[in-house]
């Protein structure tokens, strides 16, 4: 009766680690691969990873989305490279401590981060609750998607603008108002 329960419980055990695994795939390790079935979810279920097409289009991309809300898309990889509906794409991190959007059939390299100077076993690529998608050599953040381009602007988002870029919008923004509207404030002479 004693090794009945103790195997049951082992059982137990294996089962729920692998549905654990199931439940927490956030995260890419080295040469592992991200298919057209497989989506990444953020531990707390905010955010999925995956390949998607957008409306009635016939090409599709890679992007994070918001996975209970409404599925608004916050990020894409290859927005300037669709896929073929029929592509038999796939999402890796590299040995060397890329991540790659790699064509299916002939493996060409669609979308990378082009870091430099990573690799190793220390590798991992994480789907965080923020919706930002880090690859980290250790505790090391080298790469975030949160630093590249997007056009959804997500809590914990740094804003990084070049001096140029801003001088120009200011200037843009400032461009109908003159010194003298600047220094001497409007009032409203209503009553109240």
């Amino acid at each position: 009766m004693g090794w009945i329960c103790c195997i049951s419980y082992v059982f137990l055990a294996f089962l729920g680690f692998f549905c654990n695994l199931g439940l927490s795939a956030d995260s890419l390790i080295p040469g592992e691969q991200l298919t057209r079935n497989r989506t990444l979810v953020s531990a707390g279920g905010n955010f999925a990873l995956g390949f998607f097409r957008p409306g009635n289009s016939s090409s599709s991309f890679l992007g994070i989305w918001y996975n209970s809300i409404n599925k608004t898309v916050i990020w894409v990889a290859n927005r300037e490279s669709p896929l073929r509906q029929d592509s038999e794409a796939v999402f890796t991190l590299g040995y060397d401590g890329n991540l790659q959007l790699l064509d299916g059939g002939r493996r060409n390299i669609i979308w990378s981060t082009n870091i430099s100077g990573g690799g190793g076993e220390s590798m991992a690529a994480q789907l965080q609750d923020t919706g930002d998608l880090v690859v980290k050599q250790g505790e090391s953040t080298v790469w975030e998607s949160f630093d590249g381009d997007s056009d959804t602007l997500m809590p914990g988002m740094r804003l990084k603008v070049r001096r140029m870029q801003l001088i120009h919008l200011l200037q843009k923004m400032t461009k109908n108002i003159s010194a003298m509207d600047i220094l001497t404030p409007q009032f409203n002479q209503g009553s109240y």
